[in-house]
């Protein structure tokens, strides 16, 4: 809840808690009143009877302005160019899906040798927020597995990669990555496999949790998500969705998981100044015309792989356009009809009455100028 909101909450709860004297007993400062603490509402100030002496008389009085509470669109248009409060129309969408009654799955997770319980599980908090959240429109039965261990449980986690197939030379190289990254290591996967899902990550060792923010608060959520949409669209349609929308999406759905309505903004701005993807990418977009960033989101969206990493950002916001302007149901139409169709351009366009291409040129100007606030590293 922002501050003027919360300002007029105040003013209006110390307006219905404090008798009010009549209309047409005006007070005025230094007038007598009849007892202490009554207040008196003239014009834009606020007079309270005080004590001075042997007589109860009316203060100086003190300005008051009650600020309306801000009105949010209900949805925006995809076609047309941005509100500035996107960010608040996508996160009232959100907000209202996840309001519904939800259903919490069945987790076995599972620490490695060196991990803190009570840090990894609340490393974890946001990944059972994404699991209620997903659970009306994909619900699973059975135990969704999580392996969760530190940069030197990397033989460990090995040995659950290959219980659930996730073994060969670039998983051997995935291995030797876990351990380099030391104790800074915060990454993971998520698969739902041959019908058993499991998600795995490295849990950070260095500093308190709260050091990595967003970053850190959206992994379980982020990593969960591409579950879901595994479960939704099956692994077939899976292979048929852009991989800008699928990270994009997970970004979208991870952020807003871990965050909450009075923080959304504050988050949205840390996640998008941090560019959270390669250096050389975030470095590219982050000085990159709208033409150019059109041309990313087009090669992403047939499946292109120009600037590695950059959908996790470029569609991160595509997404907030999209949940924007037809809400989660309308995203989870889009999901289903891609893995009917295999034809993502044809989805979204049955989906949002709009040809991806047009939708991409209104975007990538919004895109170019949110990338000018990406921090140097």
């Amino acid at each position: 809840m922002n501050k003027k909101l919360i300002a007029f909450f105040s003013i209006l709860s110390l307006f219905l808690s404090t008798p009010l004297i009549p209309a047409n007993a005006a007070a005025k400062a230094g007038t007598k009143c009849t007892k202490v603490g009554i207040k008196s509402v003239v014009g834009t100030k606020t007079f309270t009877c005080i004590k001075s002496g042997k007589k109860f008389v009316w203060d100086k009085g003190k300005t008051s302005t009650i600020v309306p509470a801000k009105v949010v669109a209900d949805s925006w248009p995809i076609d047309k160019s941005a509100d500035k409060d996107i960010f608040l129309i996508a996160d009232k969408n959100f907000r209202k899906f996840q309001q519904r009654t939800f259903t919490l799955p069945n987790f076995a997770i599972n620490y490695g040798p060196t991990v803190e319980k009570k840090r990894a599980d609340e490393h974890l908090i946001s990944m059972h927020e994404a699991g209620k959240f997903w659970s009306s429109d994909w619900k699973f039965d059975g135990e969704i597995s999580v392996a969760l261990g530190t940069s030197q449980d990397a033989s460990w986690m090995s040995g659950y990669w290959s219980r659930f197939g996730l073994s060969g030379p670039d998983w051997n190289r995935t291995e030797q990555s876990y351990s380099a990254q030391g104790g800074y290591c915060m990454e993971g996967s998520a698969t739902l496999g041959d019908n058993k899902p499991f998600l795995w990550g490295c849990l950070p060792t260095i500093g308190p949790l709260d050091r990595y923010g967003i970053a850190g608060r959206k992994f379980g959520s982020h990593e969960y998500t591409h579950i879901a949409h595994y479960g939704i669209m099956g692994n077939a349609g899976m292979r048929n969705m852009p991989v800008l929308i699928t990270e994009g999406s997970a970004e979208f759905y991870g952020v807003s998981l871990a965050s909450t309505q009075s923080k959304i903004i504050e988050d949205w701005q840390t996640f998008f100044s941090g560019g959270y993807f390669t250096e050389s990418s975030r470095e590219y977009v982050r000085t990159a015309s709208a033409d150019q960033v059109y041309e990313l989101l087009i090669d992403s969206f047939n499946k292109g792989t120009k600037q590695e990493g950059h959908w996790y950002y470029t569609g991160a916001y595509a997404t907030i356009r999209m949940v924007a302007a037809q809400g989660h149901d309308g995203f989870v139409r889009f999901m289903k009809s891609v893995a009917e169709t295999s034809n993502a351009n044809q989805s979204f366009e049955k989906i949002y009455g709009i040809k991806f291409e047009d939708f991409a040129k209104i975007v990538a100007p919004e895109i170019s100028v949110l990338a000018k606030t990406i921090k140097n590293r």
